[in-house]
């Protein structure tokens, strides 16, 4: 049954994703080419009304994608479960963790597209130096970044490519995870009232993250405990080191979150 859900959600959400994340992928190369071909390639061109206005449209659809992805998630939950659907989806013979687990594949599954997307349309804006070539104030901050970048690989010197490409994507993993539950727990407490419910979602939000916040002041602690069990020597066996006790902290506090949520839509929904 938790197939047919996700299938169902699937297809649901992938009207509106796919077709956005084909008009970035085009905005951004059609801009690429644009500057390549009439400011690059033309000697003291500099670029005119329509690459700006390609460039501003690029931007505002990576954007758009990037929030259509959040609001869908807000909306799928929010609307089968908690809205006027809740009545028929919750006497499915479904349990509540299936319904939590399909909402919850599909949406980090669309964050993990839409991270790929930005990260392909920004490729392209930036191959062969095109952004930075045509508008010279962008190489500053590429620069930037670069240097951000390769503070890590100082921080660990011994990890390959695919070691940080791997820790990148569970990063973005875990960090899609934990922001879908804290919508959901959210958006299943403020639903627990009777009134003012979408403020109520909103307000819960706000505490929970600055439960986040106290809770992330005990990482030191777990690393310490970490560093106690397993002592490191290396820059390299440190800098795991850390980063797997944020891990765990990040898989400990969205287990929290999920108990909470299924806890909530089990005994406390109200969908009056």
């Amino acid at each position: 049954m938790l197939t047919k859900l996700m299938r169902y959600e699937l297809k649901a959400t992938a009207r509106v994703m796919i077709p956005l994340c084909i008009i970035v992928l085009a905005l951004a190369s059609v801009t690429q080419i644009t500057l390549w071909e009439f400011v690059i390639k033309v000697p003291g061109s500099d670029p005119n009304l329509v690459n700006i206005v390609l460039l501003a449209a690029a931007a505002a659809a990576m954007g758009a994608v990037l929030a259509a992805s959040v609001v869908l998630i807000i909306q799928r939950f929010r609307s089968n479960l908690l809205g006027n659907e809740g009545h028929v989806m919750l006497t499915l013979p479904v349990s509540i963790h299936q319904h939590i687990w399909a909402k919850l594949i599909v949406a980090v599954f669309w964050m993990l597209v839409t991270s790929f997307v930005l990260l392909e349309s920004i490729m392209a804006l930036l191959y062969n130096g095109t952004l930075w070539m045509a508008f010279p104030s962008f190489q500053e901050t590429f620069n930037s970044f670069i240097s951000y970048i390769t503070s890590f690989s100082t921080a660990a010197p011994d990890l390959s490519v695919w070691a940080a490409l791997a820790i990148a994507f569970e990063a973005i993993l875990l960090t899609s995870v934990d922001l879908c539950l804290q919508i959901y727990v959210s958006l299943a407490l403020g639903h627990s009232f009777q009134k003012h419910k979408a403020l109520l979602s909103v307000v819960f939000f706000l505490v929970i993250q600055v439960l986040y916040q106290l809770a992330w002041n005990t990482l030191p602690y777990l690393t310490g405990v970490a560093s106690y069990l397993f002592p490191t020597q290396s820059h390299t066996e440190v800098y795991l080191l850390d980063l797997g006790s944020s891990m765990v902290f990040s898989i400990l506090w969205s287990a929290v979150l999920y108990g909470v949520t299924c806890y909530t839509l089990k005994h406390r929904l109200n969908l009056e």
